[in-house]
């Protein structure tokens, strides 16, 4: 049957902490245990990601091909590759400095799609060896003669249950978090963080209701829109704790309260980074300049078949408990990284304003969407139709 395997590698090694290449990825994966080389380069039963560290690099064997984004590779070198002896088929592209370099395909010994110029490993070498060297280079090990005792990790795509279903209604299990809140939400902390707007929904629902039984009962359909309005309301709220993904936000303002916070908008894996910048309320304990805090946001699409979302709604963990413990164990999912981007994010911007900011505009996806605004469904510009459509 010969060799088969596909997968990732890159020229870093994300200090060997698998949750570091979870989120390069931009996938939602679940640990499933430690596992040997020649299991984990082998095939696979089931949606499995398979990560090895070296000192010089990371390699992630997947379940299915899975080809980068140009623009993840900022800091980086990323080689995707298939190679598939059983079906004559070999494929490898090379992306550097957020460009792609080389792609190359070769089927039952024809070339296609032949971009870029040929890589040193590929002189006087079949389209396979050159893949296999090149990945040497950047792993650091050779394919074929990798130690026994090397071991990784094996991550499974996450899928949604019927219990996360229930547990978090009217959600899209296309858009599992890579750091979801499951979180239960303190319906009273809540209404206090946000009693102007619960106050008012509320009012509204009873004068709807005075106006439906005293007055007229055709006020029966503005009781039902007011009913519909809450409902949704509440469902959204209980969904972000439950289902919405955390991040890192910073205090940037107290009196009136302003916290950033940056997120990758991408959908399928892309590189697209915005930083929101939010007028909320604190409570006491995070009323500082300077201070991190863990958020919690959803996501809302576009219409337009964008590979990102069109907005994104964080709000302070805090808002939704009193938990000391659960704010501190979210908080300990955060890196040094995402503190250090979100520093640079915010340098960049140069803003203190609440909206929705793109950043690394030149050198992310963005460079391809250069007119596309984010932060409101209602103000995105729909994609230019071609000459002839």
């Amino acid at each position: 049957m010969g060799y088969n395997f596909t997968g990732i590698t890159i020229d870093k090694n994300f200090e060997k902490d698998p949750s570091k290449v979870i989120k390069f990825l931009g996938l939602p994966l679940l640990f499933e245990q430690e596992i040997d080389f020649e299991s984990g380069s082998g095939y696979k039963d089931g949606e499995y990601f398979d990560i090895f560290f070296s000192d010089k690099g990371t390699s992630i064997y997947t379940y299915e091909p899975i080809e980068m984004e140009p623009e993840q590779s900022q800091d980086c070198s990323v080689l995707s590759y298939v190679v598939s002896e059983t079906s004559m088929v070999f494929f490898m592209a090379l992306d550097k400095n957020g460009k792609r370099i080389r792609e190359v395909i070769e089927h039952e010994g024809e070339i296609s799609d032949n971009i870029g110029e040929p890589l040193e490993v590929e002189k006087n070498h079949h389209l396979m060896d050159s893949i296999i060297k090149q990945k040497e280079i950047m792993f650091g090990y050779n394919f074929y003669q990798m130690p026994a005792e090397f071991i990784g990790y094996r991550y499974k795509l996450a899928k949604v249950t019927k219990e996360d279903i229930y547990r978090a209604p009217f959600y899209d299990s296309n858009s599992l978090a890579s750091n979801p809140g499951r979180m239960s939400l303190n319906v009273l902390q809540w209404i206090n963080m946000n009693f102007g707007t619960v106050f008012k929904m509320t009012l509204f629902l009873v004068a709807a209701a005075l106006l439906m039984l005293k007055i007229h009962w055709l006020f029966v359909i503005i009781f039902l829109g007011s009913l519909l309005y809450n409902f949704w309301y509440w469902f959204g709220v209980y969904n972000k704790f439950k289902a919405g993904d955390v991040n890192p936000g910073k205090v940037i303002s107290i009196n009136p309260d302003r916290v950033a916070v940056a997120t990758n908008m991408s959908k399928f894996g892309g590189y697209y980074p915005i930083i929101r910048i939010i007028n909320t309320k604190l409570p006491k304990f995070e009323k500082e300049v300077g201070m991190f805090i863990p958020t919690v946001a959803l996501y809302n699409d576009n219409p337009h078949d964008y590979p990102f979302w069109a907005e994104f709604h964080p709000v302070p963990i805090s808002h939704g408990t009193t938990d000391k413990g659960i704010l501190k164990a979210r908080f300990e999912t955060f890196t040094k990284d995402d503190f250090n981007k979100l520093n640079k994010y915010l340098s960049e911007i140069n803003a203190v304003d609440e909206g929705t900011y793109r950043v690394e505009k030149e050198t992310s996806g963005w460079k391809n969407y250069p007119d596309v605004e984010v932060g409101s469904i209602s103000n995105m510009k729909a994609p230019e139709k071609k000459s002839g459509d």
